[in-house]
């Protein structure tokens, strides 16, 4: 709920009226504030309570309330309600002077993927399904291999008679016999 006069209005909107109630009539205010329940105004204010003919209207409002730190404090419906405490903030511990200094450890590698490509196409060509896959799993994306392979100058080409299989392969392997080159084919 936002602190404006709108946000008062609201929440004074959601009050229901209570003529008659023996808090707003009874000129006794002020016990109704206590938020001790020991304390002796507190009892008599639950008192006041009891006999008030408003209070079966009062206590389904108060019910009404959503749970938590909105709720008004003090005698309500016959029942004394203490403001919650707040939580002590909490204080993260220091480190000790000695571990600020540690060495950060070296950076990973990050694996090339023109290298990593090079690698698995040197013995020869390889199904483009395979490639993908294996270099899914250390960390490339399709079109990641896709730029090395174009990069590296390795070929793409479809397989015969495999519904549009593909393999890739480098330059300098002999080419697959029929295959027809795909070389602007990302998904090849």
């Amino acid at each position: 709920m936002s602190a404006t006069w709108y946000g008062l209005i609201e929440v004074l909107a959601g009050v229901p009226n209570l003529d008659g109630a023996a808090c707003a009539t009874g000129k006794r205010y002020e016990l109704f504030d206590i938020e001790d329940p020991d304390d002796e105004r507190a009892e008599a204010a639950r008192n006041i309570c009891g006999s008030c003919s408003a209070r079966p209207e009062c206590v389904s409002w108060f019910a009404s309330l959503p749970k938590g730190n909105t709720r008004p404090a003090g005698t309500i419906a016959g029942r004394t309600y203490e403001r919650p405490k707040l939580a002590p903030p909490r204080v993260r511990a220091e480190l000790p002077q000695q571990n600020c200094n540690l060495p950060k450890p070296p950076p990973k590698p990050r694996l090339d993927a023109a290298v990593w490509l090079a690698d698995r196409l040197s013995a020869g060509p390889v199904p483009a399904a395979d490639v993908v896959a294996e270099g899914k799993a250390v960390g490339f994306s399709p079109s990641g291999l896709d730029r090395a392979r174009r990069k590296l100058g390795a070929v793409s080409e479809r397989l015969p008679g495999r519904r549009g299989a593909s393999q890739w392969r480098l330059a300098a392997h002999s080419a697959n016999q029929g295959g027809a080159s795909t070389e602007g084919d990302p998904a090849a």
